[in-house]
């Protein structure tokens, strides 16, 4: 519900405020191997920091194409007829039983992700673990900018969910669930993104076995968190020489590694 995404978002930012009340810097190291994520952790510049998140997100054309590609992909499953095929078999059976399917819908609610990444955040200051802190500041602000982003796109289409309440388009608990897989999966590689991906599918499935949204609410979901996300983690990866630390699997000599990989 809108209520709750406007409640989540103001939470978020009140909690890492809070905890983020004195500057934490982190030791010295050499140049090449210092950005501006985890080489300064302060909650007070929090804010700062969303706004330059939002500009990157926003800011790209390429971002603005993908999203209009995911409302685009809607239109063409829905003249198709594959939502309405979908529609009708979860109208006539329901996949999952109460217990998992409220499961489900709480996980991907925004504010029991919000409310994660805050105490994320204050259990990484307490231990201070500094990188942890700055990730979870990356995941708070991916998160706020999907919520926010979520609730401006249910205001312009007013799309009718399956129920018949309105502001369907996008499904917010599935922008939410990819926002933060796509997260996790920039911020700690395939292992933590596989999973987190596939629980984020599940929230989706939820929505569409308990009849909260069509085929096509998902897909602009997904999409939604994708973008933002992928944006925003995009700004706070570690970088090495200006490369990016990237997984390597190499399946003819059965070797996994860590290489690193420039953008011209």
């Amino acid at each position: 519900m809108i209520n709750s995404h406007l409640l989540a978002s103001g939470l978020a930012v009140l909690l890492l405020a809070q905890f983020g009340c004195s500057s934490i810097t982190m030791p010295d190291r050499p140049a090449p191997y210092r950005n501006s994520t985890t080489s300064h952790v302060d909650g007070m510049d929090f804010m700062p920091r969303l706004w330059k998140d939002t500009k990157a997100v926003y800011g790209s054309p390429e971002n603005l194409f993908y999203l209009t590609g995911g409302y685009g992909l809607g239109i063409v499953l829905d003249h198709y007829g594959l939502e309405d095929d979908l529609a009708d078999r979860f109208d006539k059976h329901n996949y999952l039983n109460d217990k998992v399917g409220t499961g489900l819908d709480h996980l991907g609610s925004g504010v029991v992700l919000l409310g994660g990444a805050a105490a994320w955040y204050g259990y990484s200051t307490l231990v201070d673990d500094r990188e942890a802190m700055a990730h979870s500041q990356t995941l708070a602000s991916a998160l706020i900018l999907t919520g926010v982003s979520t609730l401006g796109l249910k205001a312009i289409f007013r799309d009718e969910r399956p129920n018949g309440v309105p502001e369907g388009y996008p499904s917010g608990h599935s922008a939410m669930s990819m926002a933060a897989a796509t997260t996790l999966g920039e911020l700690y590689g395939w292992k933590i993104g596989v999973p987190a991906v596939l629980v984020s599918g599940m929230v989706a499935f939820q929505r569409l076995d308990s009849r909260e949204h069509d085929l096509d609410d998902i897909v602009g979901g997904f999409t939604l968190g994708w973008v933002v996300a992928s944006a925003v983690a995009g700004r706070h990866k570690v970088e090495v020489l200006g490369a990016e630390m990237v997984p390597i699997i190499d399946p003819i000599q059965n070797g996994v590694g860590i290489g690193l990989q420039w953008r011209f």
